[in-house]
């Protein structure tokens, strides 16, 4: 944000400048093409100096834009927070299933011990659910931590049966 006011008097800028100053605000002054400027940066400052000069629609104008503007950043920021994690959740589950997919197919179920076992079988028939969802689907139900741990341990296995094929 940018308030600025062009004078063609360089005595006049500055007298506005310290005049400004007066009410505690910053005021800035420059010259551009043999112009005198004084300007106000900052959404606070400028509302502050907007309502000094009676210009109360103007101040309400801004301060409309300014929280329609926060609104959008916080809408989109969330939107792009809740895209990352579900990407993030997908390629987990993805590297989850083919993990298990080729754990199963070296060693077979039979190796597994249950609790590992059953939480392979329902990553492989849900692979788009979230950690705490395949947690309630477990009997008993496990918490998430316990499930992630679970498939952490299956890709672990997967990884060191990998690495001992020659």
């Amino acid at each position: 944000y940018h308030l600025e006011y062009v004078l063609g008097d360089e005595a006049f800028a500055t007298a506005l400048q310290r005049l400004i100053a007066r009410f505690d605000l910053s005021a800035s002054q420059t010259k551009r093409r043999q112009m005198s400027l004084v300007y106000l940066k900052g959404q606070n400052e400028i509302t502050d100096m907007l309502s000094i000069i009676g210009a109360q629609s103007a101040r309400f104008a801004m301060e409309d834009a300014f929280i329609r503007k926060e609104l959008r950043n916080n809408a989109n920021r969330a939107t792009n927070c809740d895209s990352a994690n579900m990407e993030r959740s997908v390629i987990a589950a993805s590297r989850q299933t083919q993990a298990i997919e080729r754990l199963l197919a070296a060693v077979g179920e039979s190796s597994l011990p249950p609790a590992l076992l059953m939480t392979a079988k329902l990553r492989l028939n849900n692979p788009d659910v979230s950690l705490e969802e395949l947690g309630r689907l477990c009997d008993p139900p496990v918490g998430k931590s316990g499930v992630n741990h679970r498939l952490r341990k299956l890709e672990q296995m997967a990884k060191e049966l990998e690495e001992s094929r020659p």
